[in-house]
């Protein structure tokens, strides 16, 4: 099913996102709110240390920063081979505080 999955995203806009979320199993929140900061290199780590949240109210959009909402959702997750790879691809498309941009945000 990955194989399947990897093929039908192939070249899209997202793939990187979708790749990412795979091989992690984070949640959307938690790879938006990801900053380089949190990604150690030399130790293979990632730390997940926040959420962007984003809704619309009354027409108007907001998007801010949370903790994630229990101790265990702060964690550190290995940074594989592949996942290395992709954040370095990524680095160079992106090398500003968010790592993942939104099309519209």
């Amino acid at each position: 099913e990955q194989k399947r999955f990897k093929k039908c995203i192939e070249d899209e806009y997202y793939e990187p996102h979708l790749l990412f979320l795979l091989c992690t199993g984070l949640r959307c929140a938690e790879l938006l709110g990801l900053t380089w900061n949190d990604v150690d290199f030399s130790g293979n780590r990632i730390y997940i240390r926040r959420n962007l949240i984003s809704f619309s109210f009354e027409g108007e959009h907001y998007t801010y920063t949370d903790t994630p909402k229990s101790k265990a959702g702060r964690r550190g997750i290995p940074l594989t081979r592949n996942l290395r790879k992709l954040l370095k691809m990524v680095k160079g498309n992106c090398p500003v505080m968010y790592r993942f941009k939104m099309i519209n945000g």
